[in-house]
């Protein structure tokens, strides 16, 4: 049901007031936040497609967000594409995108995400993201890969402790596999 401020911006926008992108993107945060996930994600979709919605990353991120309250993580992650075409320079929307593909049961796919975050940058915690990622490619067997990323996680505070841990399973792991070479 719409509240009095969604009742307010709607009539002001059919007469022709309040249509700035700051506006309307303040519309879609009002839906938002009333739990209108539905409503939300079209206006972002339409804003963002037609210029009327700013294309910054936090909006494509509310994108995503609003398909994912909707249980629809196929559409989040489409929308997640599209905004790494759109803003090509953003690790956090990479790391984004993988965590997607990740809860969609597709550790493979994102495995490129989860490097390219790194290798793109701009990361809040850079060491969780190289956890991430080790955890993928451990997941994957591709025990190398995972070692290299655990090791880079070791390097950051936040994730040292359970970089130690993790590294412990990858190298028992590798000598596993080639305990089995050996034996062939």
């Amino acid at each position: 049901k719409p509240t009095l401020a969604v009742v307010t911006y709607e009539r002001a926008q059919a007469h022709g007031f309040m249509n700035s992108p700051r506006d309307n993107f303040n519309l879609v945060g009002i839906y938002f936040n009333i739990g209108q996930f539905e409503k939300a994600s079209e206006l972002l979709e339409t804003g963002l497609k037609n210029g009327s919605i700013e294309n910054v990353q936090k909006n494509w991120e509310l994108l995503s967000y609003s398909y994912q309250q909707l249980h629809r993580d196929f559409k989040s992650i489409d929308a997640l594409s599209r905004a790494v075409k759109a803003i090509p320079k953003s690790g956090q929307l990479e790391y984004m995108l993988a965590q997607g593909y990740y809860g969609v049961d597709k550790p493979a796919d994102a495995i490129p995400h989860a490097q390219a975050a790194i290798q793109k940058g701009g990361l809040a915690k850079p060491g969780q993201v190289d956890l991430f990622l080790a955890y993928l490619c451990f997941s994957t067997k591709k025990f190398d890969e995972a070692l290299e990323a655990v090791t880079r996680a070791m390097n950051y505070p936040d994730s040292a402790q359970e970089g130690k841990r993790m590294k412990s399973a990858i190298e028992d792991s590798i000598k596993e596999r080639e305990a089995k070479l050996k034996n062939t």
